[in-house]
């Protein structure tokens, strides 16, 4: 009581130190929120007001106290940004975002920061804004056009952090080895060539969503053959390739791209417009090219998914099967996958030299007695089940799932 309603600085320490100790974290919260009224917080006591009003769940008083500590030290930069981040939290974006631009006013921005800001105009679904917001920071590092945008490059930071800017390889300063920097320097950097590689991804999402789209093939083709275009850019190329007719050109340069990045991803993107397309000749030569690089595809769930679907349409069932059930093994949870591998068995069993007869009901029992204790509380299995079991005789089975 003498803590809170006295003016004795000696008295709230002393109930500062006993709150905890006796686990009266309601009592500790009123404390720290007293001290807070009474003077300037450090950045640690700021940290356990924090904690603590969260722990005891009273966001709400926390941001009032928060709000009123800033009325008075609204230089304590530690403390706006909690706020922001308190609002987040609450699921309060609007008040997050309104916090952050004045703390970017206040004390400046930062890669980092522009991106956190930019995320939250686009969970509030203002895309454009968001990609307006990142494109300033790219302008006032002297980047305004779409080549630019799609060519080669990294961000860097100017002194303190602040400033924004695009560094193309050919302009980069040579690095020159420093043996004297310190584990704690090389930490900093790491942490700012993530911060780097977000800005640039959502940059890219929002390039997408938000720039007017009239980017030509032709510009496409001139920076890819000159080798300047960045992953997500190659993966725009072949999308605009693909959706402008030019199949062959969507293809050719995934499979170049797969080459040039050894990323799978582009080669899978080439299998599904060859399967889409129904050009089974350029599917043949895919899967050899993944052949031969077979460790990249051996544990990719969407590889064998797009095996099953070529060779199902090239009525090759025991192949597609054996990708289906592939898929099972490495995903045991997949529902989807097991439905597939039983209507290949009940639709397709007159198809199937190997499996015709006795030899197909027997496949067909045995997926449908290994897999009954998922099936139980799976939907999507019910009618290949029900289907399964009637097709074998076993009727009441059938019954149960028609149910």
């Amino acid at each position: 009581y003498l803590a809170l309603h006295g003016g004795d600085r000696k008295h709230l320490e002393q109930a500062l130190k006993m709150a905890p100790q006796l686990y009266e974290m309601e009592i500790l919260a009123d404390l720290l929120a007293a001290k807070s009224r009474r003077g300037r917080l450090t950045n640690s006591e700021l940290a356990t007001l924090v904690e603590t009003f969260e722990n005891v769940a009273r966001p709400e008083e926390l941001v009032q106290v928060l709000t009123a500590y800033l009325g008075h030290y609204p230089d304590h930069r530690e403390a706006v940004e909690a706020l922001a981040e308190v609002h987040e939290r609450r699921g309060d974006l609007e008040g997050a975002l309104a916090t952050y631009e004045k703390l970017s006013r206040d004390f400046g921005s930062s890669i980092k920061e522009v991106t956190h800001r930019a995320q939250l105009l686009w969970q509030l679904h203002q895309p454009s804004k968001a990609y307006v917001l990142l494109r300033d920071a790219l302008d006032h590092a002297g980047i305004a056009t779409t080549a630019g945008l799609l060519t080669r490059a990294e961000l860097t930071t100017g002194p303190g952090g602040t400033e924004l800017q695009l560094v193309a390889p050919s302009q980069k300063p040579v690095a020159v080895p420093d043996k004297s920097r310190d584990k704690e320097q090389t930490k900093e950097e790491k942490k700012l060539e993530e911060d780097r590689k977000s800005f640039l991804k959502l940059l890219a999402e929002l390039v997408w969503q938000s720039e007017p789209r009239p980017e030509s093939l032709q510009e496409y083709r001139i920076l890819w053959a000159k080798g300047a275009l960045v992953r997500e850019s190659v993966e725009r190329y072949v999308q605009l390739a693909e959706s402008s007719g030019q199949a062959d050109e969507a293809i050719g340069v995934a499979v170049d791209a797969y080459r040039r990045f050894k990323d799978p991803e582009f080669l899978l993107a080439a299998m599904d417009i060859a399967v889409k397309l129904r050009r089974f000749p350029d599917m043949e030569h895919l899967i050899e090219i993944a052949e031969r690089d077979a460790e990249l595809f051996k544990d990719s769930k969407r590889y064998y998914l797009t095996l099953a679907d070529y060779y199902s349409q090239q009525k090759d069932y025991d192949r597609a099967q054996r990708a289906y059930l592939r898929v099972v093994s490495l995903d045991p949870h997949t529902v989807a996958a097991r439905a597939d591998v039983l209507w290949l068995l009940i639709d397709h069993s007159d198809d199937r030299e190997r499996l015709r007869g006795k030899h197909n009901r027997a496949a067909l029992a045995r997926f449908l007695t290994d897999w009954e204790h998922i099936a139980r509380n799976e939907p999507a299995l019910w009618l290949p089940f029900a289907t399964g079991w009637a097709m074998l005789g076993s009727t009441k089975r059938a019954i149960s799932y028609y149910q």
